[in-house]
């Protein structure tokens, strides 16, 4: 079978609230993104997770959806880690996790997921454990001093931006985070760090995650 686990758990710190409940469009923010998922119609099951004591909003939101796809609400943890963990836990005590499985991660703050992103993540999961979007970083990256003062230039000829939604096979996701301790910057970190191979997947620029209000901003135009 193939999931998607849609996180909408984060209480949005560095932007000032819940971002994944803001209008865009007439629509909340994290139903741009599910759509992305339901309209692909590649999904066998779409869970996605809600911050604790915010299941009614979601609920309802979800139940707008008209398209024959089941979708499930899971509450997340404190962590994001902690999150996809109640997800997959969800999978299997609901489905039982098989060896094919697979299943793509995806920030609800990144409403503009399409479905080329979506089949090429799938396609490379095909011959990797794992797989990611990303694009070429083209600003100049400087390192910075707690004063604010410029101390060097960082080479940028390797370096990528990493975005989601971030692809993998299930039952070794499932196995690797629930023996993981340690908070990771992403899921692709803890395949790495296990020495699995992390497919890289380049894609646009367009796949803005909102973070600050001014990401906001931007997504109200693009949208």
């Amino acid at each position: 079978m193939i999931y998607a686990v849609i996180l909408c758990a984060g209480q949005g710190k560095r932007f000032g609230g819940m971002k994944q409940k803001l209008l865009l469009n007439q629509k909340p923010v994290f139903i741009h993104s599910v759509n992305s998922f339901v309209h692909s119609k590649i999904f066998d099951q779409i869970i996605c997770v809600f911050p604790q004591g915010e299941e009614s909003f979601f609920e309802s939101e979800i139940r707008k959806i008209n398209d024959n796809i089941s979708i499930d609400l899971v509450a997340g943890g404190k962590e994001r880690q902690n999150s996809i963990l109640n997800a997959l836990r969800f999978i299997e005590n609901q489905f039982s996790i098989q060896s094919n499985d697979m299943v793509l991660i995806h920030d609800s703050a990144r409403p503009f997921a399409d479905e080329n992103m979506i089949q090429d993540i799938l396609s490379a999961l095909k011959d990797y454990p794992a797989a990611a979007p990303g694009y070429k970083i083209s600003d100049a990256l400087k390192i910075v001093s707690d004063e604010g003062l410029i101390e060097k230039d960082v080479d940028r000829k390797s370096l990528w931006a990493v975005t989601t939604p971030q692809g993998f096979h299930l039952k070794t996701l499932f196995k690797l985070l629930s023996q993981e301790t340690n908070l990771l910057y992403d899921e692709t970190s803890l395949f790495m760090k296990q020495g699995y191979k992390v497919k890289l997947i380049e894609t646009g620029r367009y796949n803005l995650k909102i973070t600050y209000p001014e990401d906001f901003k931007i997504a109200e135009k693009l949208v």
